[in-house]
């Protein structure tokens, strides 16, 4: 199931589990954070328990194929054309502060690992078969669904793991009787006080740190939401569902407070939203909508004001090449820069076109450099920086799809300077 889940500090973000000098230490759970995180983690257990869980489009103008991929040593590309003028449905609001993530989570093949801002990265859980993760808000702790085991008679398990890989908390999950759905994506809200849980039935649940357990959804058929991602302020929770390929997946957003769902976009056949991220300042979330003009998986980028109303075109694919598609989003924490992928077809398999900043003041595109031969599949921003996995091109399947069997590099990537370094190599 890990194929179509994506990997961002902060939300559920896995993508393909079996599906990512001296240094300083990895810090250790502060034990001062223990009582808190003991509660937050017998609140996600009630949870589990609980869970009955037009703009024109504009002419094709190629940036070219990267027949000769940009290497990290060389100077950056020069920068396009902007793609479209300045969002005028969701102008910028005064910023939200939310917790800077200290590290990133990634899977490799079927384990979790951490890396933090500086410093090596690291094992958090090995040897077992995980479900779902989602990181706290500060990147200090991670919860985490781990699938039924014999010696838990058969049941899931919750589990709250500090970033040094120790058990705070696990509980066995015994699915309750109104739902005996697996869980498939949990996410800790921005601002640390609530913990979503979505279950392969279609339904929704939220705890709060008050110990209210509340159902945003209930289970319902042919529904399974996923790539859940909160507002900044903690309010409201940006969803997809059905999240299958194929699948004419919708766009909804439900209020935390209240239960109240609204469905933004509609999917359609020929019109599916692939991915989303909430843009941090606006009331608004960017989307991938799929499109006949574009590649399996990928397509435009669209963005919606979460109050509703129409969509408007932010990012053609178009742009980049007759055929493509966006394949993966994600927004700096400021909101002031969102970072995609873009791939295009291949002979055998989709072919990484580029990795691309978005100034979402100016409207200006900026490529990053990339390592020849190397296709991104994730990415994450941690403390005001980009991170990103690249994979062997050779052995894609899916365009932005790790599934846990591939040879990866993790960069970081300086948004101001675009700056790139290595920093880890696995498997």
């Amino acid at each position: 199931m890990w194929a179509d889940h994506r990997e961002q500090a902060g939300s559920t973000p896995a993508r393909g589990v079996g599906k990512p000098v001296a240094v300083p230490p990895v810090r250790s759970h502060d034990a001062a954070k223990r009582p808190a995180a003991v509660v937050l983690a017998l609140l996600l257990a009630l949870a589990l328990l609980a869970a009955g869980c037009e703009e024109v489009d504009q002419a094709a103008v190629p940036v070219g194929r990267p027949d000769d991929p940009i290497s990290i040593t060389s100077s950056p590309a020069s920068t396009p054309e902007p793609t479209v003028r300045a969002l005028s449905i969701v102008p910028p609001e005064a910023p939200v502060t939310v917790p800077q993530a200290s590290r990133i989570y990634f899977t490799s093949g079927g384990d979790l690992w951490q890396m933090p801002r500086e410093g090596p990265p690291a094992p958090v859980v090995t040897g077992r078969d995980i479900l779902a993760f989602g990181p706290s808000p500060d990147g200090e702790q991670v919860a985490v669904i781990f699938a039924s085991q014999p010696e838990m008679n058969g049941n899931s398990t919750v589990a709250i793991m500090a970033a040094d890989g120790s058990v705070v908390l696990e509980l066995p999950d015994p699915a309750p009787a109104e739902s005996q759905a697996p869980v498939g994506a949990i996410a800790w809200s921005p601002t640390g006080s609530a913990v979503a849980v979505a279950r392969q039935d279609g339904s929704l649940t939220l705890v709060d740190i008050g110990g209210t357990v509340q159902i945003l959804a209930p289970p319902q058929p042919e529904s399974l939401p996923d790539d859940l991602s909160w507002s900044p302020d903690g309010t409201m929770l940006a969803y997809r569902d059905p999240s299958l390929p194929g699948q004419a997946s919708s766009l909804y957003v439900v209020s935390a407070a209240t239960g109240e769902r609204t469905q933004l976009v509609a999917g359609e056949t020929d019109g599916a939203v692939l991915d989303l991220i909430w843009l941090p300042g606006r009331k608004a979330i960017a989307y991938v909508r799929s499109s006949p003009a574009s590649i399996d998986g990928g397509g435009d980028v669209f963005v919606v004001p979460t109050t509703g109303g129409p969509s408007q075109l932010l990012v053609s694919a178009g742009r980049f090449a007759p055929v493509a598609g966006v394949v993966n989003l994600a927004a700096a924490p400021d909101g002031r820069t969102l970072a995609m992928s873009v791939y295009i077809p291949g002979t055998d398999h989709p072919l990484f076109h580029g990795l691309w900043l978005l100034d979402m003041s100016t409207m200006d595109l900026t490529q990053v450099p990339t390592e020849r031969g190397e296709a991104v599949t994730d990415l994450w921003w941690a403390d005001s920086r980009l991170f990103v996995r690249a994979v062997d091109e050779s052995r894609l399947v899916r365009a932005g799809i790790y599934t846990g069997t591939e040879p990866f590099a993790l960069y970081e990537v300086d948004p101001a300077t675009l700056q790139v370094r290595e920093r880890h190599r696995g498997p």
